[in-house]
């Protein structure tokens, strides 16, 4: 095939303005300064606990949020806490211990921690309360349940969040 078709001097200025504006298309959207890196990010990371205590009833009078840094207090904080097993020994040399105690108006409300994290110099605790349905036979005897987690020595500033979650007794 022979082509007799010839590019006419206004075709090859529609060519060049079409590769000049193609190019600047691609400087002014190619070469902008970068929008700027937030640097404020808080950087999170969730700690490791053990859970080495537990039950449905302590002596603590108010709601208990504390850190245990020693072992002498960890002795007098223990006599509050009754647990059907022991408590292990701690080497508080390594570790330390989290108390978290709740009076709640009724039996059957259990707490448990959920997660620790450090978030840059602040650690928090977070845990839940099992709150016993409406389907639930219980009695309204007031209680403080409780639990105990050991986890790393660290240093921060600690705080306990709390959530609720209430569950069912019958499929």
């Amino acid at each position: 095939m022979y082509c007799t078709h010839k590019l006419t001097p206004y075709t090859h200025v529609h060519h060049f303005l079409f590769l000049i504006i193609a190019t600047l298309g691609l400087f002014f959207t190619g070469c902008g300064s970068q929008p700027e890196m937030d640097t404020d990010i808080e950087e999170t990371e969730a700690l490791y606990f053990e859970v080495i205590g537990q039950g449905a009833s302590s002596l603590f009078a108010d709601t208990t949020q504390i850190v245990v840094t020693d072992s002498v207090a960890w002795d007098d904080y223990q006599q509050y806490m009754k647990t059907v097993i022991p408590f292990p020994e701690i080497d508080f040399s390594q570790l330390m211990v989290a108390v978290v105690a709740v009076p709640v108006p009724m039996r059957g409300v259990s707490i448990q921690v959920q997660s620790i994290e450090r978030i840059q110099e602040d650690v928090v605790i977070y845990y839940q309360m099992g709150i016993p349905g409406s389907d639930c036979r219980g009695n309204d005897n007031p209680t403080t349940p409780f639990q105990a987690v050991m986890l790393p020595q660290t240093k921060g500033n600690f705080s306990f969040e709390s959530s609720e979650e209430e569950y069912m007794c019958t499929l």
